[in-house]
This record gives C-alpha cells, sequence and structure tokens, in this order.
C-alpha cells in the first residue's frame, strides 16, 4: 500500500513539474513574441505610421503587459493620435512598473503640456531631472523653459534653458528659446548673442539672420539691420525669408 501511495505522490509531483514547465515556457515564449511585435510597432511609429504601430504595440501588450518600456511606447503613440487619456493611462503604467524612468516623466510632462495642464507639466519635467542617472535631461529642462515662457515668467525661462544649454552646448532649440525669452524681457542684446551662437551651429539657416535683423531695427541699428538684410536676399532671393527682408527693407527705407 505505501509503495502504491509513494508511486502516486511521485507521478503527482512529476506532473505538477511539467505543468510549471510548460506554464515558464509558455511565458517566455509569450514575452519573446511581445518583444517582437513591439520591435515592429516601434518601426512602424517611426516611419509615421501611428495606427499601425498601435495594432502591435496594443497585441505585444496582450502577450505581456509588465513591460514599461512598452507601456511608455504606447503612451507615445497615443499620445501622436491626440488621444491624451488613454496615453496618461499608458504613462502612469510605465511609471508603476518603473517608478525612476525619466524619459516617461518628460514626455509625460509634454502631454501635460500640451492641454495646458502647466503644474502637472514642470511636476513632471522636475521629477525627470532629479533622476541623476537620466541621461538627457537637457529636454526637460528646454522643455520647462516653454512652460515657465508660457506662463510668462521669463527669468524661469531663461534660467531653464541656461541650464539646457549648459548640459549641451549644440542644442539649437535651447539657444532659439533662450533669444525667444531675453526678447520678451527687453533684453536685445542678449538675444542677437544667442542668434549668433544659432549662426554658429547652423550656418545654412537664415531664421536667425532675420530676427537679428529685426532686433537690430527695433534697437535703432539701422546700418547692421541693412547689412543682415542684404544678407539674406543675396543668400536665397527666392526663400520667403528673402520676401520678408525686402518688405522689412522697403519700410525702414520708407520712413
Amino acid at each position: 500500500m505505501l509503495r502504491v501511495i509513494t508511486r502516486i505522490l511521485v507521478l503527482f509531483f512529476l506532473a505538477a513539474a511539467c505543468a510549471c514547465a510548460g506554464t515558464v515556457k509558455n511565458n517566455s515564449s509569450n514575452m519573446e513574441k511581445s518583444r517582437a511585435l513591439e520591435r515592429f510597432g516601434n518601426s512602424l511609429f517611426q516611419d509615421g505610421k501611428a495606427r499601425e504601430a498601435l495594432a502591435q504595440l496594443l497585441e505585444a501588450e496582450r502577450l505581456d503587459s509588465s513591460s514599461p518600456d512598452l507601456q511608455h511606447e504606447l503612451a507615445l503613440v497615443y499620445q501622436n493620435l491626440r488621444e491624451y487619456d488613454l496615453a496618461l493611462v499608458h504613462f502612469k503604467k510605465a511609471l508603476n512598473l518603473k517608478p525612476d524612468f525619466a524619459d516617461a516623466y518628460n514626455n509625460m510632462g509634454i502631454l501635460y503640456s500640451q492641454i495646458k495642464e502647466w503644474d502637472k507639466a514642470l511636476e513632471c519635467f522636475n521629477k525627470a531631472v532629479s533622476n541623476i542617472l537620466y541621461r538627457t535631461p537637457h529636454y526637460a529642462y528646454h522643455n520647462m523653459g516653454l512652460v515657465y515662457y508660457q506662463l510668462r515668467d521669463y527669468s524661469k525661462s531663461i534660467e531653464s534653458q541656461k541650464k539646457a544649454i549648459s548640459l549641451s552646448p549644440s542644442y539649437v532649440d535651447a539657444y532659439i528659446d533662450l533669444a525667444n525669452a531675453y526678447k520678451m524681457t527687453g533684453e536685445n542684446e542678449k538675444a542677437i548673442a544667442a542668434y549668433e551662437q544659432i549662426i554658429t551651429m547652423v550656418p545654412e539657416s537664415l531664421v536667425p539672420h532675420l530676427a537679428m535683423a529685426r532686433l537690430y531695427e527695433k534697437n535703432g541699428q539701422i546700418d547692421k539691420a541693412m547689412e543682415k538684410l542684404d544678407f539674406i536676399i543675396n543668400a536665397d532671393p527666392r526663400s520667403p525669408f528673402a520676401r520678408d527682408a525686402i518688405k522689412l527693407k522697403n519700410e525702414i527705407q520708407s520712413r
């Protein structure tokens, strides 16, 4: 009798072990399929096919919902599709799975900026930059500066853009928005200096030249303004920048 019971127990444990092995194998298989679908979905999203990407990422989530990166990617796709409530759901899932996910905080801050919830946006950006392991904090500081600009707190906007530049000295967008904030405070010379930095980084762009011409004209530095306008017109006579330059030049000359 004891031998029979022992044999039954052995068979029971063997069956249980096989079942566990099968579950582990299935879980591993689902995870592999999920990662493959996630990669495909990301590729589609990078190609501008957001809805096709969403279908792949949702299937990936069905197979394995435990990846913070996948939840973050779903949030970005929903954000792109302007489904902001759904995007927030997935940003929060990503952060529940990975509380120190700085990129998710930064991108959720951008979403809050898009829906004009400025305090929540600033909270997200601050959480992003507080993570010492965040590899691109200049993005969050730049975004923070944009929020302060919208709130008309130009001194804090300038401070944030300066922090972004200190962390990434070749970050052109931060120089552009630094110049914009300086213009709002009437610090035109500092704005001009920011545009000069932009020209050294993107010499082919006529945008900073036109902005400088307008500032020179505003400062009463007419000779410098005309010099910039002539440069723009000669650089690309058929461009919209040349048309704007000609218009401003005519206005100056008609006074």
